[in-house]
């Protein structure tokens, strides 16, 4: 009996430690995004509206590259809790001002990822190759013409099964965030297939259209990784 006593408080101790750890972790991790962001935000800063009109007046679309307008960034992020200097380097598309609907604009990549750049399409890939086995990893970024943020949103939502997802979010654009997010992912399990979709209006009767795409595991690499790049999006504005 006596020992039986002596255990319990220990059984209840073991518990409560348990229950301040997942409570730290929580708290850790919604700390650490807004670090993300914050660090991010201060160390990549815009381009001036000034500075705009004299890139987009000063050269030639059919010689210039993003890579020859804009230079690559160094700043640290924090990657699964942990505080990591990274290179952003510069990719994105230069379209000409009478392409309605289109607009010329560039991102950041992750040094952590390949870029390919094809016609109205960026798709972003890990260096590493992954297993076979591995949930794909990948980001798109495309512009689709023509077509509204509301269009879209219905037409992207017309083509989800929700009911084959156990999880689905939606969410509006806000000013310091101004993207539609679609997020559905099937369970929590690490292999689990978590999709994001952002819709973003391009200011020229088009929207930007972003998908990610990588393992719930992952939430805390690809997807903090993914989401430096989409924030860094800017929308390269002419005369």
């Amino acid at each position: 009996m006596i020992k039986t006593f002596m255990i319990f408080p220990i059984v209840i101790t073991i518990i409560f430690t348990g229950c301040l750890v997942e409570a730290n972790n929580a708290a850790f991790m919604n700390e650490s995004e807004n670090v993300i962001i914050n660090e991010f935000e201060k160390q990549t800063t815009p381009l001036s509206s000034d500075s705009e009109k004299n890139i987009e007046s000063s050269y030639n679309r059919e010689q210039m590259t993003i890579q020859d307008l804009f230079s690559p960034k160094l700043v640290t992020i924090f990657i699964e809790g942990m505080p990591e200097l990274i290179h952003l380097y510069p990719f994105g598309e230069i379209v000409e001002p009478s392409k309605e609907g289109m607009v010329s604009y560039v991102v950041f990549v992750d040094d952590f990822y390949h870029a390919e750049q094809q016609e109205n399409l960026l798709r972003i890939v890990p260096y590493l190759d992954m297993p076979p086995t591995a949930p794909k990893v990948f980001m798109e970024i495309k512009q689709i013409p023509n077509i509204t943020v509301e269009e879209m949103e219905d037409k992207i939502k017309s083509t989800i099964d929700i009911s084959h997802y156990y999880f689905f979010f939606h969410e509006q654009a806000t000013e310091d965030f101004p993207f539609v997010k679609i997020e559905f992912f099937d369970s929590i399990a690490w292999d689990s297939i978590v999709t994001v979709i952002y819709i973003k209006d391009n200011s020229n009767n088009g929207v930007f259209v972003i998908t990610a795409q990588y393992s719930y595991e992952a939430i805390g690499g690809h997807g903090v990784r993914f989401l430096n790049i989409l924030r860094s999006l800017e929308i390269i504005k002419g005369e």
